[in-house]
């Protein structure tokens, strides 16, 4: 079995620069921005959540050419939300072939950032065939790409909560993706997260985010 383990939380927002204006607000801490991804739509700034796991703001791109759905998809968000989460493999094509033959098919995308200083990094995900599913995660593989790790810190991520109208459906996909996850039985496929910040402890959701 591959090992994996938790690697990043995304929330999404229609618009990056708001989205860090709202987080620094909300925990005191305020986030770096990451770069954009050519092709996707979309660009990002990040913020550490403890060890091995850090925080993505992910917004619309407009200096990039439109098309993207993923980018209409953010552009339609009334405030920031969580819209997914991301777990590292160390064998991503095992990963795939575990996950093969469910009622789910997954895609291997190639992924490329272009960092602040004009340098390209790249990295491998195992995405999902199936939109609109935060508790759904995603699969990272870095290949030679160092993990960002050099974010500002002061915010802890305490817990990670997935909710699916199906739980069990969604209990197995974890099984065969290594995880001991548990998932609570809600009306929609969302996440809730409760973050312990320099402001004290927050909880945000997909279904509601807090001024």
């Amino acid at each position: 079995m591959p090992r994996t383990r938790l690697d990043h939380i995304l929330i999404g927002a229609p618009d990056l620069d708001s989205a860090i204006v709202w987080w620094e607000k909300l925990t005191g801490v305020d986030p770096t921005l990451g770069g954009a991804h050519e092709g996707h739509g979309t660009h990002n700034a990040l913020v550490s959540l403890g060890e091995h796991v850090y925080l993505e703001l992910l917004a619309p791109d407009l200096d990039q050419p439109p098309g993207s759905p993923l980018r209409d998809s953010l552009a339609a968000l009334e405030s920031p939300r969580p819209v997914g989460w991301c777990f590292s493999s160390d064998d991503l094509d095992q990963t795939q072939r575990n996950l093969s033959g469910g009622e789910i098919e997954w895609h291997p995308v190639p992924m490329s950032r272009v960092m602040p200083n004009g340098e390209r990094v790249a990295w491998k995900l195992l995405i999902p065939a199936s939109p609109q599913n935060p508790a759904l995660p995603f699969v990272i593989d870095w290949e030679e790409t160092p993990r960002p790790t050099e974010l500002p810190e002061g915010c802890r991520l305490l817990k990670v909560l997935p909710t699916h109208p199906e739980p069990a459906r969604l209990k197995a996909l974890f099984v065969a993706m290594g995880l001991d996850t548990d998932v609570t039985e809600g009306p929609e496929s969302g996440l809730e997260l409760l973050i312990d910040t320099p402001r004290g402890e927050i909880r945000v959701s997909s279904g509601h985010s807090p001024d």
